[in-house]
């Protein structure tokens, strides 16, 4: 937590607050009035964080108003604490979690708890301080100092010796000047006493670059000439952006130009990248063009590192915060430009936490809240996002060559169904492929291949009636892996590996089938016994540092094959990678989801946009068992526009988004009786409200269901959903649902709702 309030004093002809009111960071959906000691009655403003009591305990929460109005007959309880010495919630970002709170249906505590991440709730300002020592008197004086008393004090002497020769602008800190003088701090203190020196407590940043060096900007090609110099047109006014490049187009130069303009305006910036192992890439370009105003936020940060990283950015040490969805809560002073890198991508949504909101669709947000243009980058836009352009709701500008003149990678299609006619082997690697492949390594470079499923074989099968092994715990089947274990990819199961399994509907032997990572490595290493092959997934990435560590290897020619999940689709740029093979490219295509069809078309082109990114001409492999798909082929051919057009019809038929908004309430519950039961009555409740109101005012289209969930049972909670679609979200949470849920208590079940699923 901040420092106390008895470290602030207030100034004369402060406004003074004699009542508050505070949400809490709880689910609790209410607020709550109290007085204020005079002590605190002109420090505490909107956006502090205070200790009351609720009920018989003591809560942390955050003042959202000054002197709400003053019922008769109360008597307020009074805040017993300050736990900022400053508003630690500016005021957009309460008005962005009063957003996130009404839109996303959360307690704005919740929303709130947001835009401080829990090292920072949970630990005190001074656990990023430490003590400093430095010089009180001229160098030059300690230096005939420490000749004098050399002799008869050489802790003392080679204490001040060294301090006198350390870079004049570089604290440092107690305990490492101790450490090196071989000395105790009492010498310190001895020193400090008789004036040579001084010891304060300041904060510690964020480890810098040693010898940094500018690298300067590379000239930029007409197309993206045009694109930086519109965004600037618009600096300092909320406009959106749509950066639609092919890959390799540069569209990551533009964003350095445009956030190199906002820190001349002394503004700030954020940049959103969907995945962790995207960022070393990105961060490295960032630090390299701006040093150490550069921030990263992820989950893979200790406590410690998010807590230093944040408070560097809360000072305006740090001007650009780099990270994950999470980085767009940083509380970056004056953003002078918002960037969604990769905005198409699933991971921008928030699925398994409250509150459930999109992170690309809130930049959005925060960018109208701070009046400064926000760009939304990709290759493959989303299909919301190329709506918003053709409604004119955002500008579209395009980049639609790569850089340096390098040429888009030439892409076969392999039909799947012939190869596996001809051998069940070919099913892994293709003979085109394995023909490309042997060639890349005769020329020594290097090659990626994507497959979007990890373990050895996924699937334990019968091979007469098809009976599939299930987690107990999840309606999915248990994964093999080489550790000789079945794990469940959803909740962590696992099971030793003890064949022969025999099915329970017919008696015969069950049998692995298909295959993922572990097993096309394995496949790989019988192919090619001389190539140095590395499998980027889940399984790989659990440590710490594992990200950097593979793909530093790989940036340093150390592999000759990569091999990984998603996580390697797409933003990472490797000028020796000449072959690109997407195996199973249908993977995601029967999944229950209107937008797998979307989703298909932008892996396999994120993942073909890896190939060819130098003057070495690419060649990209699709492995796919339905190759006439329309989304495959859009892949293949590049005609994104036709694709985009074809598929919002379809939405537009069906009325899905963007033509309107999807309202999930998934009612999960350990038994499914009562689950199923909950599902009907919550379906007639919306019924009756719709029936007393117009559609006006509630604003829904349809409701569908009660069904199954798309994963109807996970982490042994059944699972089934209710789904609207509306034409204004807030008006249907307003006045259907939330009036649906408290017409009657459903028990021995939770409710969620997911708005934008």
């Amino acid at each position: 937590m901040c420092a106390g309030s008895q470290h602030a004093t207030p100034s004369a002809g402060s406004p003074t607050c004699t009542r508050v009111r505070v949400v809490f960071e709880t689910r609790l959906n209410h607020t709550y009035d109290y007085c204020v000691p005079p002590a605190l009655a002109a420090l505490v403003r909107p956006g502090t964080r205070v200790v009351a009591p609720l009920g018989k305990s003591e809560r942390v929460g955050y003042v959202v108003e000054c002197d709400p109005p003053k019922l008769p007959g109360v008597q307020y309880r009074p805040i017993l604490r300050m736990l900022d010495t400053d508003a630690a919630i500016t005021p957009e970002m309460m008005a962005l979690a009063q957003f996130v709170a009404r839109y996303y249906y959360c307690s704005l505590g919740a929303a709130l708890r947001c835009c401080m991440p829990a090292p920072v709730r949970k630990r005190s300002e001074t656990a990023v301080m430490a003590h400093v020592v430095k010089l009180a008197r001229p160098r030059e004086e300690v230096l005939a100092h420490v000749q004098a008393i050399r002799s008869r004090a050489p802790r003392m002497a080679e204490l001040l010796r060294l301090l006198a020769t350390h870079p004049h602008d570089e604290p440092i800190r107690l305990s490492a000047l101790v450490a090196r003088a071989q000395t105790s701090v009492a010498t310190v203190r001895t020193l400090e006493r008789q004036g040579w020196l001084t010891v304060s407590l300041e904060k510690q940043r964020p480890r810098s670059e040693e010898g940094w060096i500018p690298v300067g900007a590379p000239a930029l090609t007409p197309a993206q000439q045009h694109a930086v110099q519109t965004i600037l047109a618009a600096r300092d006014t909320f406009r959106v952006f749509l950066l639609q490049g092919v890959t390799g187009s540069g569209k990551t130069e533009v964003y350095l130009r445009v956030i190199g303009d906002a820190l001349q305006r002394g503004r700030g910036a954020i940049v959103l990248v969907p995945e962790i192992a995207l960022t070393p890439q990105t961060v490295e370009r960032f630090r390299a063009r701006f040093g150490e105003r550069v921030a990263v936020l992820h989950s893979s940060l200790t406590d410690h590192e998010r807590l230093q990283q944040w408070w560097s950015i809360r000072d305006g040490h740090a001007r650009i915060v780099v990270g994950a969805r999470s980085a767009l809560f940083a509380p970056v002073q004056r953003p002078g430009v918002i960037v969604v890198d990769e905005e198409h991508e699933r991971t921008y949504k928030q699925a398994d936490e409250v509150p459930r909101y999109h992170a690309r669709d809130l930049a959005v947000m925060r960018g109208r809240l701070h009046g400064c243009p926000v760009i939304l980058g990709s290759a493959t836009p989303s299909l919301e996002s190329l709506y918003n352009v053709w409604r004119k709701k955002y500008q579209l500008l395009e980049l639609p060559e790569r850089v340096a003149g390098g040429t888009l990678p030439s892409i076969r299609l392999v039909d799947m169904r012939e190869e596996v006619r001809v051998a069940p082997q070919l099913a892994i690697i293709s003979r085109p492929l394995r023909e490309a492949l042997k060639e890349c390594l005769g020329r020594r470079e290097q090659a990626v291949l994507f497959l979007n499923r990890r373990g050895y074989c996924p699937v334990l099968a019968c091979p007469t009636c098809y009976y599939v092994h299930h987690c107990p715990q999840c309606a999915v089947s248990l994964s093999y892996h080489a550790s000789q274990q079945l794990i469940c990819h959803v909740c962590g199961h696992t099971e030793p590996y003890a064949p022969p399994y025999h099915c329970p509907e017919c008696r015969r032997t069950l049998a692995l089938v298909g295959f993922g990572t572990q097993r096309v490595e394995k496949h790989l290493a019988t192919l090619f016994p001389h190539a140095r092959i590395a499998r980027m997934d889940r399984d790989t990435t659990q440590r710490r540092g594992s990200h950097e560590r593979i793909l530093s290897a790989f940036g340093a020619g150390h592999i000759d094959i990569l091999l990984g999940t998603q996580m390697i689709a797409k933003g990472l740029d490797f000028p020796n990678v000449t072959v690109v093979g997407v195996l199973n490219a249908d993977i995601a295509l029967h999944a229950p989801d209107f937008r797998a069809t979307e989703y298909t078309w932008q892996l396999i082109t994120q993942v073909a946009g890896r190939a060819g990114r130098s003057d070495k001409p690419g060649i990209v492999i699709v492995q796919s068992a339905e190759p006439s798909h329309p989304a495959i082929t859009a892949a293949i051919s590049g005609r994104w526009r036709e694709f985009a057009r074809t598929e919002l019809e379809a939405r537009r038929t069906l009325a899905y988004p963007p033509f309107s908004h999807l309202i999930n309430l998934i009612i999960k519950g350990r038994d499914e009786h009562r689950v199923i039961t909950a599902a009907q009555e919550l379906v007639l409740e919306l019924g009756y409200v719709r029936e007393r109101l117009s559609p006006t005012v509630h604003g829904c289209v349809q409701v569908l269901g009660p069904a199954p969930a798309s994963l109807p049972l996970a982490h042994g909670f059944h699972r089934w959903q209710v789904t609207l679609k509306s034409s204004a979200v807030c008006a249907s949470l307003d006045h259907l649902v939330t009036p649906a849920l408290r017409a009657k208590s459903y028990r021995g079940v939770e409710i969620i709702v997911d708005v934008d699923p």
